[in-house]
């Protein structure tokens, strides 16, 4: 079933899901650099994080290449990033809740 739903995705957007893991595309590889980074300075405060937005000033510190990046490109790296694994646990039970209630009010109807 998934499958086909993929089948039906506009051209462009079916190509660029297919180029995802493809390291020969620029913005792919950008990315991973960057995730590179980010996961040896997570690895260094995993608990707490680094501080809210601090990722900019942090970064460069961790990163093997001279990139200019102001976030992670990614979301659940930036929030283990800048608030640790307390700051995704937090996030994390408040989507618990967000579904749950979403729960309870279809269950009402």
């Amino acid at each position: 079933m998934v499958v086909g739903a993929f089948l039906y995705l506009p051209g462009n957007v079916f190509k660029r899901l297919l180029s995802t893991f493809n390291m020969q595309d620029s913005s792919i590889s950008y990315r991973f650099k960057i995730y590179k980074g980010a996961i040896k300075a997570i690895s260094e405060n995993f608990v707490f994080g680094h501080g809210y937005d601090s990722f900019k000033d942090v970064y460069p510190i961790y990163a093997n290449q001279a990139l200019t990046v102001r976030h992670a490109h990614n979301y659940m790296i930036m929030i283990l990033f800048d608030q640790g694994l307390i700051g995704l646990m937090q996030l994390m039970i408040i989507i618990m809740l967000w579904f749950k209630g979403l729960l309870e009010v279809y269950k009402q109807h």
